[in-house]
């Protein structure tokens, strides 16, 4: 079973010394330390969340990403070897899932190994949230906006401030009152600075059936071409096609980013159907996580407003694919709960207390690739060691007939003996 743990919370503020009490330190460093309820030491800073500093303060700062220059896993089933060697300066490597990535000259991280399973899991949860939130907020009454840095050293928490700063109403200004709710996706751009892309419910039917989207997209064309005239002529034209709400909110957005410091911005009203929406802005998402920066560490790649979020949010991330493989790992893993004799009522945390909180990964090849007579003998030490239990098993079938049984844990146990 479970260790006990090292001692009680008084034993280990004992073992600290006479400064985890704040006895013992000069006056100064005593009313300087954060003050804690009362009778309880000042709590520790977290270095392992989103509300850790960045670099560039003075407070502790979080690790760059961990890259290796060799990894050994699996791939498509099976165990395989693999390493990789950069150019002189040259920052590359594997991260856990076997991707490689390499740094670019303004220090971005470049993956092109494709989705991790827990990315590929948070893109479909947002197509499937942005599909039901613009089924609720109706999707005349819904636009996607584009959000960019004024500067290339903007860090997303910052620009994360200036979004909520530009929402409220505050002295001076009235805010965004027609942002009635939103999701937000980061996308990381080349040059480094952070861009926002946001569908964002109103309280305005911004017809866009009766929107010049001709005339929108050759003024786009025409802008990139270096045609002025014929851009601020096609301009003109799609606005005027516009509903006056919508003027308004161009408006309204335009002078908010001026008063906040922000970029360029962008508020269209959905073009096309739900299903579209929610597949375009899910590959926002699977192409901004392709790329990693140092100090972005910890930062938020999706937000959900939360003001009606139960009304419409469809799934989490937390979730297990529907294959045959997430078949045999479910299997295998209440195997592996039943030999360490955790309850099904305590679930994975069961696991977790008895495994230690890493057991998915430290068990993850045993699981995946283990024959059925090596897992049979791995649970029997399982058992033996923590006290559950391993009934038997189908060896050998013939239709519904079993010609032969894997032995249960006391029959194992029986024959080691013996």
């Amino acid at each position: 079973m479970l260790d006990p743990l090292p001692g009680s919370l008084a034993d280990l503020r004992a073992n600290l010394g006479p400064g985890a009490s704040g006895e013992g330190l000069p006056d100064a460093a005593r009313s300087a330390a954060p003050a804690g309820p009362a009778g309880r030491p000042p709590a520790l800073p977290c270095h392992n969340s989103n509300n850790s500093p960045q670099k560039g303060t003075e407070e502790a700062q979080k690790p760059a990403y961990k890259l290796r220059s060799k990894w050994e896993g699996l791939a498509n089933g099976q165990r395989v070897k693999k390493t990789v060697t950069g150019t002189d300066g040259e920052r590359c490597g594997f991260d856990s899932s076997g991707r490689v990535w390499h740094e670019t000259l303004d220090g971005t991280l470049l993956c092109t190994d494709g989705l991790s399973a827990a990315d590929a899991k948070r893109a479909y949860a947002l197509r499937m949230n942005v599909l039901g939130f613009t089924e609720f907020y109706r999707h005349e009454c819904c636009g996607f906006m584009t959000l960019t840095a004024a500067s290339k050293d903007m860090h997303p928490k910052e620009f994360a401030k200036l979004w909520d700063n530009m929402r409220k109403t505050g002295r001076g200004h009235a805010g965004l009152p027609w942002v009635r709710s939103y999701v937000r996706v980061l996308e990381p751009q080349l040059r480094g600075s952070p861009h926002w892309h946001l569908c964002v419910a109103t309280p305005y039917d911004l017809n866009p059936q009766a929107f010049d989207w001709q005339a929108y997209n050759d003024s786009r064309k025409a802008w990139a071409r270096g045609d002025r005239a014929t851009h601020r002529a096609l301009t003109r034209q799609y606005s005027a096609s516009a509903t006056p709400e919508l003027r308004g909110i161009w408006r309204e957005l335009r002078e908010a980013c001026e008063r906040h410091g922000l970029g360029r911005s962008e508020f269209l009203p959905y073009r096309k159907e739900a299903g579209a929406v929610a597949h375009y802005i899910g590959k926002y998402l699977e192409s901004g996580l392709m790329f990693r920066r140092d100090e972005w560490k910890g930062v938020r790649r999706v937000e959900y407003d939360r003001t009606e979020s139960r009304q419409w949010k469809r799934c989490s991330s937390s979730f297990a694919w529907v294959s045959p493989g997430a078949t045999a790992w479910r299997k295998r893993v209440g195997e592996l709960a039943e030999a360490a004799g955790v309850d099904e009522a305590t679930g994975l945390s069961g696991l977790s207390r008895v495994l230690g909180r890493h057991w998915a990964y430290q068990w993850r090849t045993a699981i995946v690739t283990a024959m059925e007579e090596e897992w049979r003998n791995l649970l029997s030490v399982i058992v033996w060691k923590h006290g559950g239990k391993m009934g038997p098993k189908p060896k050998i079938k013939v239709g519904s007939d079993v010609l032969e049984w894997f032995p249960s844990d006391r029959e194992t146990f029986e024959a080691f003996v013996g």
